[in-house]
């Protein structure tokens, strides 16, 4: 869930696009959970500080993906 609707409530188009980036991603690394082993308490604190995906290895996805 993208941070602003973790913190705020808010939902727009913003949000739905974080969404279908994390579905993305699921999707290129296999149906991986995003954000494992991260509690959902410290989550905010993470996408607060910038942390973001890395480019999901053993894929053939581009570098523009």
């Amino acid at each position: 869930m993208p941070l602003e609707s973790i913190e705020e409530g808010l939902y727009n188009e913003k949000s739905d696009v974080w969404s279908y980036g994390v579905t993305v991603w699921e999707i290129f690394t296999c149906g991986k959970v995003p954000y494992h082993g991260i509690s959902c308490m410290a989550l905010p604190r993470l996408l607060r500080a910038g942390e973001h995906h890395e480019k999901p290895y053993n894929t053939t996805c581009s570098e523009e993906m």
